[in-house]
């Protein structure tokens, strides 16, 4: 947890890649934009970046009155499911410059790209702005090798994007996106795929790209499948009976469409 005396070094140093202010609460795009962008950690501190409001863009007390609500909604940008992945933050009300200031604190993702509201942001310098594709490609390289989660480790032995079905990739975006975001888009399938987890920053498909569109998931991941059968009563004896079973392969949306039939 950052002291006062370290808030206030922060304050008084400006707006910086670490530092924002904003005079109110009132604008959540521009709270969720900005704990985007620390979580993105684009300069690569590794450091937390801190959101200081009810401050002014002059680093000055702007005589907020920090309320519990505040601090609610504030909090709920942790989970609220705008920012993915979920951000590590904390929310405090704290006395700086004899003023009451809410204090957000982003800790840097060790998954990133993280995205608002379906767009990558960044801080450079004392600002704040959208990721090009090189700054996606770069976010997805500093990924912590060791500790990714299973849905982005690529796939052993390697598969690569010939073994993806892109047209269910593009299916994916009209669902996924708005119409905005993909009428802005003009990024390749290539650097799509990498800023959002399905291929490694080399170019190999991980399991998440394998399950959500491989032409053939099980033959990289032999288990990926469901196993459905129907029991003709309603005791454990019943289960050496069934005849009514069916292994539902393809796609994990294609196995959900199955499952739910």
């Amino acid at each position: 947890m950052l002291t006062d005396d370290q808030l206030l070094e922060l304050m008084r140093g400006g707006e910086s890649d670490r530092v924002e202010f904003t005079a109110s609460g009132k604008d959540s795009d521009k709270i969720g934009e900005a704990i985007c962008a620390f979580c993105n950690d684009r300069p690569g501190h590794r450091l937390p970046g801190v959101l200081f409001v009810g401050v002014n863009d002059k680093g000055a007390p702007a005589g907020l009155r920090v309320t519990d609500d505040l601090l609610r909604n504030l909090g709920g940008f942790k989970s609220d499911g705008n920012i993915h992945p979920f951000p590590s933050m904390t929310v405090q009300k704290r006395i700086l410059d004899g003023a009451e200031v809410a204090v957000v604190v982003a800790e840097p993702s060790p998954y990133p790209p993280v995205r608002y509201k379906g767009r990558c942001w960044i801080r450079v310098g004392p600002r704040r702005k959208l990721a090009e594709a090189q700054d996606e490609i770069a976010l997805s390289e500093k990924r912590i090798g060791g500790d990714l989660p299973f849905d982005h480790r690529p796939a052993r032995p390697r598969a690569g994007i010939e073994d993806l079905d892109i047209g269910v990739f593009h299916e994916y975006l009209r669902d996924a996106l708005s119409p905005e975001i993909l009428a802005e888009n003009k990024r390749s399938d290539e650097h799509q795929l990498k800023a959002m987890g399905f291929t490694t920053p080399d170019g190999g498909a991980t399991h998440a790209g394998l399950l959500c569109f491989g032409v053939d998931p099980q033959k990289w991941l032999g288990g990926a499948y469901i196993q459905f059968a129907r029991f003709p009563g309603t005791d454990i004896t019943s289960a050496a009976k069934t005849d009514d079973h069916k292994e539902i392969r393809g796609t994990i949306f294609n196995q959900l469409r199955v499952v739910e039939e």
